[in-house]
């Protein structure tokens, strides 16, 4: 998986990592998205805009979605955390092509 920073002057900051044990698609976007906002936060990012192929975990963060599944309770948890962390945080869906 591959989480990629990009600033509003358009640096880019690629950062590919691979998860150890076999997970779901859903628990693999979920951290992908804290990987992104803890190197965001790392390095001082305030403002955060992001954006992954998941409908779902766009829509559980946003709250239109509960979180049904109980895999994905402490991902979910800990990404609302987190994104408190930020002065504005916003989350969409793009999807893939």
């Amino acid at each position: 998986m591959v989480v990629v920073l990009v600033s509003p002057q358009t640096y880019i900051i690629p950062h590919a990592f691979s998860l150890m044990e076999s997970c779901s698609n859903n628990i693999v976007e979920y951290n992908a998205l804290l990987i992104g906002m803890q190197l965001a936060e790392e390095i001082g990012v305030v403002h955060l805009a992001a954006h992954g192929e998941s409908n779902l975990i766009a829509n559980q963060v946003r709250g239109k979605y509960e979180v049904r599944h109980e895999d994905l309770v402490l991902y979910h948890n800990v990404t609302k955390n987190m994104a408190e962390i930020f002065k504005n945080f916003y989350i969409d869906h793009v999807p893939r092509q």
